[in-house]
């Protein structure tokens, strides 16, 4: 009886044993996995939120890369092309596919960290290019918390689509271009108060069969009028802002050289665009 006594007792232990060991070697392997996710998040210095003038182009001569190269820092381009500022799903309709692009729920993705709806929506989305998928499923790794600057480069839809200007009974309206700004402002200071927000005015342009766009109004104003709101909007939180708009050299004498179709950049365009940005972000940064 104690032979078998003991040779319970042994079962018994090694039992346990291999109980702790197996529960020892699951916690070693969810430490490990943790480790790798953590590691496979992507870190930036800086990222761009922004339309198809910056979007656009990802492989030739692109204007994140001109920016990089002149501050010296890891750059994300995280604009699409199509996107406004502003919201136009005014029936808050699910199928409403090319809405979780525009700024506030990028804004918003980006807060959470969470882009699954961006990432379910681009299959459907009317604006969709050969970029899209890549990009977003990138952005959806970024660890925005150790992202130093965020550059919200928008307008150039919003003027197209005659998106309202501003409404003074809802400064946060998102139906408007300032409105959304604000709102995407905002939701970034509360999540991210260390993160520094650039506003970027949107460029001029001049769409085919219209007037050019300082004098042409879609219904919102002229793009001259978005350039504006930017930078007032920017002043009302004390934000660094870049004036594209009037700054950058283009205008309806040279804008069909630097442009493939009076909006989208070419490669000279690009070039001009990406070392202004780049330059001006670096006295802004220098600055700080």
């Amino acid at each position: 009886m104690d032979k078998q006594e003991n040779t319970k007792k042994r079962l018994s232990n090694n039992k346990v044993s291999l109980i702790v060991a197996a529960a020892i070697a699951v916690c070693f392997v969810v430490s490990i996995l943790g480790t790798i996710k953590e590691r496979a998040k992507s870190e930036y210095d800086i990222v761009i939120l922004g339309d198809s003038v910056i979007g656009k182009e990802r492989i030739y001569t692109t204007v994140d890369s001109r920016i990089a190269d002149i501050v010296g820092k890891t750059v994300y381009n995280g604009a699409f092309g199509g996107s406004c500022a502003s919201t136009g799903n005014y029936e808050n309709r699910y199928d409403h596919h090319e809405d979780s692009l525009n700024l506030c729920r990028m804004i918003e993705a980006v807060c959470t960290q969470d882009f699954g709806v961006q990432l379910a929506d681009l299959p459907n989305n009317q604006f969709s290019s050969r970029y899209f998928t890549d990009s977003m499923q990138e952005m959806s790794k970024i660890d925005y918390d150790k992202a130093d600057v965020l550059i919200l480069q928008h307008g150039i839809n919003d003027y197209g689509a005659g998106r309202p200007l501003d409404n003074p009974q809802d400064k946060k309206d998102i139906f408007t271009y300032a409105g959304a700004l604000r709102y995407s402002i905002e939701r970034v200071k509360e999540t991210y108060p260390d993160m520094k927000i650039i506003l970027v005015t949107p460029t001029y342009c001049w769409i085919a069969g219209y007037e050019a766009c300082d004098e042409q109004s879609f219904g919102g104003g002229t793009m001259e009028e978005y350039a504006k709101k930017t930078l007032e909007v920017a002043g009302e939180y004390d934000l660094d802002s870049i004036d594209v708009y009037h700054k950058v050299g283009f205008d309806r004498n040279n804008i069909i050289e630097y442009t493939e179709d009076g909006m989208h950049l070419n490669e000279p365009g690009r070039m001009i665009y990406g070392d202004f940005m780049g330059n001006e972000l670096k006295k802004l940064l220098e600055e700080d």
